[in-house]
């Protein structure tokens, strides 16, 4: 399968976490740089609002909404 997110608390309280997701897919891209899908997955694992930094500084903002609906948006680091 060869799919890995991992994840850590950077501060719990505040919901800022560290992640790092790589997919395996064969395609060339050994890491993803910012995986909104996997934020919204431990979004709801976790019932809470996150603050994601993933890659190399990029940020995903997650927050859970009514009706099963989770928000999501951020910014994403480029590299040229």
């Amino acid at each position: 399968w060869g799919r890995v997110y991992a994840w850590a608390w950077e501060d719990e309280p505040a919901g800022r976490i560290r992640a790092r997701a790589f997919p395996g897919r064969g395609d060339g891209i050994d890491e993803d740089e910012a995986t909104g899908a996997a934020a919204l997955l431990l979004t709801d694992r976790l019932g809470r609002a996150l603050n994601i930094t993933q890659g190399s500084g990029s940020q995903i903002l997650t927050a859970p909404q009514p009706g099963g609906w989770t928000e999501v948006g951020g910014r994403v680091h480029l590299e040229r």
